[in-house]
């Protein structure tokens, strides 16, 4: 499980309580949160803000007006343990400036902004993360550092084609080949033959029955049919015309999107149907619905550039 320890200033009542809502939100998500608030024992809190802070995978910085005057030596009595976490965190930074680097997490409520965060986490130059809202949606680029799942992975790399040498064509045959026009219409109709028998393998994969290992079945039948599919999709010449050749394009990202989308609700839905226990957890049950979601979502966002390109649905 990862653990990652709340560094921040008690600036008002409603930070504080902000605060704390984050933490819920990434409690919920399966993110063990170690947080000041929650500690209801008598501590010599400087020894528990250094063990936090080590035994951390990452720390989470929260931006605030009088966080920066603790980091920077004016903080008042109230705030020595923020001066102390900040030093710690210099500290770290000085000593380990790489690891520290992915380590420290600054995060920007929608209510502040980056000059809001100490100078040593030198915002202007390294990352840091603005909540647009505190929610899961608002969270979701924050899970994702922090649980190790990017938005974007690189495709892995395929094999090489083989591309023989073409012939060397007379003059004529050239401007006769620049003069040849295909059209979306032309397009659509080649790529709505492939999509049709996709559907087709679609509607046979979702022939199965109900409960966690028949949904985590059909959800990696799904995936496997669509990447199948993905073979002869995009072997379908593209149309002449750049406003139509990126159309296409967005049409196929949504597609490669959906496909993606569905591997990882398979894996999480086959995880519960392999451990029904897990399903009664509700950090798991969250995640699961959430990776549903993403791909329903998927599965509309592929539908409605479908519709506007005239291209036959593959999905329905």
């Amino acid at each position: 499980m990862v653990q990652v320890f709340v560094s921040y200033a008690h600036d008002s009542t409603e930070h504080e309580d902000d605060v704390r809502f984050l933490a819920r939100l990434l409690v919920a998500m399966g993110i063990d949160v170690v947080l000041d608030q929650w500690e209801h024992e008598r501590h010599d809190w400087s020894e528990w803000v250094m063990r936090a802070i080590y035994d951390a995978d990452h720390v989470i910085v929260i931006a605030s007006p009088r966080y920066v005057a603790a980091a920077n030596g004016n903080g008042t009595y109230a705030d020595r343990t923020v001066v102390h976490e900040a030093k710690a965190l210099r500290d770290r930074l000085v000593s380990s400036w790489a690891e520290w680097t992915t380590k420290i997490l600054p995060v920007v409520f929608p209510q502040y902004g980056p000059c809001d965060l100490p100078d040593f986490l030198t915002p202007s130059i390294a990352d840091y993360y603005t909540l647009t809202e505190l929610s899961s949606a608002g969270v979701e680029d924050l899970v994702r550092v922090i649980t190790k799942q990017p938005k974007r992975v690189r495709p892995a790399v395929g094999g090489i084609p083989h591309l023989p040498p073409e012939p060397e064509a007379d003059l004529d045959e050239r401007r006769s080949e620049k003069q040849v026009h295909r059209g979306m219409e032309d397009y659509a109709a080649d790529v709505s033959l492939v999509c049709l028998r996709i559907r087709s393998y679609m509607d046979e994969a979702s022939r199965t029955t109900e409960g966690w290992g028949a949904s985590a079945r059909r959800l990696h039948q799904f995936h496997d049919v669509l990447k199948a599919g993905w073979h002869d999709l995009s072997a379908v010449p593209l149309p002449t015309g750049e406003d139509d050749r990126r159309s296409v394009r967005h049409w196929q990202e949504a597609y490669l999107r959906l496909v993606q989308l569905l591997d990882e609700a398979s894996g999480r839905t086959t995880k519960i149907a392999k451990s029904p226990l897990l399903a009664l957890l509700p950090g798991a049950s969250l995640a699961t619905g959430w990776s549903m979601m993403r791909a329903n979502n998927a599965y509309s966002e592929l539908s409605r550039r479908s519709t506007l390109l005239g291209i036959a649905n593959p999905t329905t």
